[in-house]
Formats: structure tokens, C-alpha cells, sequence
């Protein structure tokens, strides 16, 4: 396991890699204010999960998509026309972006349970906390204060992340094309 530091407000990528023409897969944390168009990234999928906030309303070729705390987060593709209104006040959100035919992200919420089990099956996964908690494997332990992150490390076996006034944390996966996402 590896711990990554996260913070407050801003626009900061969290991955480590290259520059916006040459990264395979990229976390990176937004504070959105006002409604508007997001950028175009060619070749590039795109998920996206709310932080903190009420959510977004997405415009996704015409297609209306809400995203909040509560929901699961929304995948689109990077090079399609997306715009956004806010639903209440400005948010903070997560964008894992994924180079089309070479890696598959998703983002997945757990929340509410005071122990959760993880496997690592994928090329990347980071566990990033949203609140507090411990997560435990292969004999060490680490504690993440919010917006914390372990990055896992394949073939480490279960993994347990606990917090005894219940989880909030975002599951970042990272698979290469060819292997599945579930």
C-alpha cells in the first residue's frame, strides 16, 4: 500500500504521469462554481463522482445526467459535448480519466458499513477516503484522514478498510482494456 495526501479546493491531479497528450490514466480533483462546458479530451473516457456539494447536472449529447454525493458516479465519453448547471451551490468532484483502447476506470462509492473487504484485481486501485478510516493489508495499516488515498498493490490480498462511525470512500479502478471490470 502506498498513501497519497490529498487537500481541499482547487484543481489538482492526484495520479502520478504525463502531460494531458501522453497519460494512459489520470485522477485528478475539481471545484466546480458556476455552470458552464467542460473540456473536450479526444480518445479520452471520463467518470465522474461528486465530493461534496448537492451534484451537477450534466448535458451529455443531449442527454440529461444528475451526478450527487448519493448517486453513482457517470461515465462519458471525453470527446463528446458536456456542459453542466449546478444543482445548489458549487461541488467538488472527481474525474478519472482513462486513454480509449488502452485502460477502463470506474468509480465506485462505499458508504454507510463500518468494515468493507477489497480485492485488487485491477492494473491500478486507490482507495480514497471521504472520511476518516483505517484500512489494513498485508501486514501493515494505514490511517487516511479525508481526501487520503492507499494505492493498492496487485495480488496484495484482501484489504479492510474500517471506520467505526461507518465509510466514505471512493474505489478508483484502473483495468487494462482486456481485463474485466467487475
Amino acid at each position: 500500500m502506498e498513501e497519497r495526501q490529498g487537500g481541499d479546493g482547487g484543481n489538482r491531479r492526484l495520479s502520478p504521469g504525463a502531460g494531458l497528450d501522453e497519460f494512459g490514466w489520470r485522477l485528478s480533483m475539481a471545484t466546480v462554481s458556476e455552470p458552464g462546458p467542460f473540456s473536450a479530451f479526444p480518445g479520452i473516457d471520463r467518470v465522474l463522482g461528486i465530493v461534496e456539494g448537492e451534484g451537477l447536472r450534466l448535458f451529455i449529447e443531449g442527454e440529461i445526467r444528475t451526478v450527487t454525493s448519493k448517486s453513482p458516479a457517470v461515465a462519458f465519453p471525453g470527446d463528446v459535448t458536456v456542459a453542466s448547471d449546478l444543482l445548489g451551490g458549487p461541488v467538488a468532484d472527481f474525474n478519472l480519466m482513462t486513454r480509449r483502447g488502452q485502460y477502463v476506470g470506474r468509480i465506485d462509492r462505499v458508504r454507510g458499513d463500518e468494515r468493507a473487504g477489497f480485492h485488487t484485481q485491477s492494473h491500478v486501485t486507490l482507495l480514497v477516503a471521504l472520511s476518516q478510516c483505517e484500512v489494513l493489508g498485508a501486514g501493515s495499516s494505514v490511517s487516511l484522514g479525508r481526501l487520503n488515498a492507499v494505492v493498492l498493490d496487485v495480488g496484495e490480498g484482501e484489504v479492510i478498510a474500517t471506520s467505526p462511525s461507518g465509510l466514505d470512500l471512493f474505489v478508483v479502478a484502473v483495468f487494462d482494456k482486456g481485463q474485466a471490470t467487475h
